[in-house]
């Protein structure tokens, strides 16, 4: 029993052994998850980081785009050759008017002709960008020069200068012009849709600017769900460690209580060893079968864990397809952004073409159709106004939605610091983590040596077990042999003793008969012969016989009388034998049948005793 018990004892350590570097495992590749996650996180502030930055920027451009606008819907001429503060735009609005409404057709041909509804979001950023710019070839940057400019147009064209002499029109050169720059040709029909085209462009972007604060507000949101899950799974996590650490510690108690019971055993003497090896057997199973309960526990507990960290994988592998998807709008704006590059570049090489064509026309034809220039300009300027007019109105609504855009902007920083601070909690406890599983490790090598040592105290008393099993093993075969052989003869002591018997019983049985066979005839002689005893007297005397040798001899006459009587005595004493045999064979209990027949075969052959005597004295 105590062999068994130190076996059963040794199997169940081993497997609470394999067990435990299965949860050192499983708990490794969990803390590798975290970090990654903790990485992802890091990534996605930063990306959040951007954005925000982005906001900024565009909320600081928003004053800007009126100026910027309104500035490519003014026409300005140009009157002096030598002014080093002249625009482009103007030089180009001078000559024709619409040529800010074909560059917006041209701009939206392009977009239609780039990717699909998903990256409209990127390409209307880069037209904002776009918008925001100001031009290269001139020194248009803040308000203030643009007023002064518009002034100075404005006193331009109200003001004929005496340098240039009258020229006859030249239909020609407008229609170079117009050519040059991809448009029709100057026509007050025409000059009427750019108006109402820059009035349609500031709500575009006043519902692409919402469409983005929407999508962020919906990735923050996202992001929100996303952490509070993950701060979850970290508290489960943090627990199920607390758990193991408890189930470890006390494992290491009860190996420790182990250890010391059986020194204490090993100290006391050898009965009362026994008595203690009996009890300590008793509480050392009851202690392996708590063990078993909780191993099992443990092990539901790291399945539960596997099925999470299967969870974690699937949500990490949506979060790299949505990476992918980025990186892809991220190429195609790039691009978007090289193709409007190259556009800009060859619209500045035109640019400079229809300037020195300009320069060359003025030459020629600066004094043709003042008149008619003068009443087109006076029209473009009423409705310049009016047009300045809606656009103050617009400006006051776009200023009313910077402020909730600035208001939305400072709670998504105190988001973006709680975030902070949550991130920094969450590094605090992956490093306490961290050394909970250091101390794990420690904890578990003490178990390791402590089981290699209860492990080869368990060998040498197996091995001592062995010995004195084997010694008691041959002793005991040694005394069955003995006892076999004890056995074997009281067997053939019991079938020789009831051989002689039967014999005997035999034997006493037919001098029986014959007595009483000599006893009849010698009546009978009497009877019939008187002289017959007489005569037996003196037969006897001479030859010196006894009257049983006499009647031996007399019995010859009558042998075959006694056959039938010897073969009914030995169907008998056959049936005995059998009896017997069976007994002996039997596993019940036969020693007073035994004694029931031989007590029936004594109680026989006194019988015949008796009755031999009896006819003998008679």
């Amino acid at each position: 029993n105590e062999r068994t018990c130190l076996i059963f004892e040794h199997e169940r350590l081993k497997t609470n052994l394999d067990l435990c570097i299965d949860e050192k495992q499983h708990l490794m590749q969990k803390q590798k998850q975290t970090t990654n996650e903790i990485k992802q996180f890091k990534l996605r502030i930063l990306a959040l980081q951007d954005q925000i930055n982005k906001l900024k920027r565009n909320n600081q451009l928003i004053n800007k785009k009126n100026f910027i606008n309104s500035s490519s819907t003014i026409r300005k001429r140009i009157t002096k050759k030598k002014k080093p503060k002249t625009s482009c735009l103007e030089m180009l609005l001078d000559q024709n008017s619409t040529f800010i409404d074909d560059f917006q057709n041209e701009s939206s041909i392009l977009y239609r002709t780039l990717p699909s509804k998903s990256d409209k979001f990127n390409i209307n950023q880069w037209r904002r960008q776009r918008r925001y710019r100001t031009c290269s070839l001139c020194d248009c940057h803040t308000q203030a020069s643009f007023m002064k400019r518009k002034r100075q147009s404005s006193i331009s064209s109200t003001i004929p200068k005496r340098k240039y002499d009258p020229l006859k029109k030249n239909y020609n050169n407008k229609i170079r012009l117009a050519n040059s720059c991809h448009h029709d040709t100057y026509s007050y029909h025409i000059r009427k849709p750019s108006i109402s085209l820059t009035t349609q462009k500031i709500p575009t972007k006043i519902g692409a600017m919402r469409r983005r604060i929407e999508q962020l507000e919906m990735n923050l949101a996202d992001s929100k769900e996303e952490n509070e899950q993950l701060t979850q799974r970290l508290s489960t996590t943090f627990n199920r460690i607390n758990i193991l650490k408890t189930t470890n510690q006390r494992l290491i108690n009860e190996c420790n209580k182990l250890k010391t019971d059986y020194l204490t055993q090993s100290t006391l003497p050898g009965q009362e060893n026994r008595r203690n090896d009996s009890i300590s057997s008793d509480g050392g199973e009851n202690n392996i079968d708590n063990l078993c309960t909780r191993l099992k526990n443990t092990s539901s507990d790291a399945a539960r864990q596997r099925k999470l960290n299967k969870t974690l994988q699937i949500d990490n592998e949506t979060l790299t397809k949505n990476l992918q998807s980025l990186t892809e709008k991220l190429t195609h704006t790039e691009r978007d952004v090289a193709s409007k590059r190259s556009l800009i570049e060859n619209y500045k090489s035109r640019l400079n073409e229809f300037e020195t064509n300009l320069n060359r026309s003025n030459e020629k034809t600066i004094n043709e159709n003042d008149e008619e220039r003068l009443k087109s300009l006076t029209e473009t300027m009423e409705k310049l106004r009016v047009s300045l007019d809606s656009y103050k109105n617009r400006l006051q609504a776009v200023t009313r939605e910077k402020q909730i855009l600035e208001a939305r902007y400072g709670q998504l920083v105190d988001e973006h610091q709680k975030l902070k601070t949550h991130f920094e909690d969450i590094q605090t406890k992956h490093r306490l983590s961290e050394q909970q599983i250091r101390q794990c490790r420690l904890n578990q090598e003490q178990l390791n040596q402590e089981l290699l040592t209860a492990r080869r105290l368990t060998e040498q008393q197996l091995l001592s077990l062995n010995t004195k099993s084997q010694d008691t093993l041959n002793k005991m075969i040694l005394e069955l042999n003995r006892t076999q052989r004890r056995l074997n003869e009281y067997e053939r002591f019991t079938n020789g003793f009831l051989h002689e018997m039967i014999r005997r019983n035999i034997q006493m049985n037919d001098t029986l008969k014959r007595a009483r066979e000599h006893q009849k005839q010698r009546e009978s002689f009497s009877m019939t012969l008187p002289g017959y005893d007489t005569a037996m007297n003196t037969a006897s005397k001479i030859l010196n016989l006894t009257q049983d040798d006499l009647d031996d001899i007399m019995s010859t006459t009558d042998e075959s009388f006694q056959g039938h009587s010897k073969l009914d005595n030995g169907d008998k004493n056959e049936k005995i034998r059998q009896k017997v045999s069976k007994l002996l064979v039997s596993q019940e209990e036969f020693s007073g049948k035994l004694l029931k027949i031989f007590s029936k075969k004594l109680d026989e052959i006194q019988e015949a005793d008796r009755n031999l005597a009896t006819i003998r004295n008679t």
